[in-house]
């Protein structure tokens, strides 16, 4: 939906102060894939932004990936 990223990036930066390092997303027929990498506290900060982001209107699904430095 028109406005998704927006109101993803709000919820991760405005709500909860998180820094993005990156954002990458890709879209197929309406729908769209992405991935944001960010720098967060703890693990409890991290859930905290997977819970809220899963509320986002239009949003599927919230995962945690680990990469490697």
């Amino acid at each position: 939906r028109m406005g998704l990223i927006n109101d993803v990036t709000k919820v991760i930066s405005n709500s909860l102060k998180v820094n993005m390092r990156s954002i990458t997303v890709d879209s197929n027929d309406g729908m769209f894939e992405g991935q944001i990498m960010v720098f967060v506290n703890d693990t409890d900060h991290l859930n905290k932004m997977i819970q809220r982001l899963s509320k986002v209107r239009g949003v599927l699904g919230v995962e945690r990936f680990d990469t490697v430095r």
